[in-house]
């Protein structure tokens, strides 16, 4: 799940690119998804399944529509690309993100 804060985000698109730190091999994580409106305190929110090609350090830059309104850092091993899943992830305008 992610939750976003900020001004005027429900129902718009967004996706997030993944960029392999070592290997710099870029993917989309998600994507095709609108934000749906407030939940748990949050401006807006959108459930996600993502999934990563290989294990390793990914930076994941989150889009709302074409602009990029966040950037969050993942350190993933064969463990967490299962268990990602079910991680909540919140992203604030001022680009911090927490798990």
């Amino acid at each position: 799940m992610w939750y976003l804060w900020g001004e005027n985000l429900s129902r718009k698109p967004f996706k997030v690119i993944g960029i392999n730190t070592d290997t710099k091999q870029e993917v989309v994580i998600f994507n095709d998804k609108v934000l749906g409106s407030e939940l748990n305190d949050a401006d807006a929110h959108t459930p996600s399944t993502m999934e990563f090609p290989t294990a390793g350090i990914w930076n994941l830059d989150a889009y709302v529509g074409e602009e990029l309104f966040g950037n969050i850092v993942v350190e993933l091993n064969k463990f967490t690309l299962l268990a990602l899943t079910s991680a909540l992830v919140k992203c604030r305008a001022d680009n911090t993100a927490h798990f």
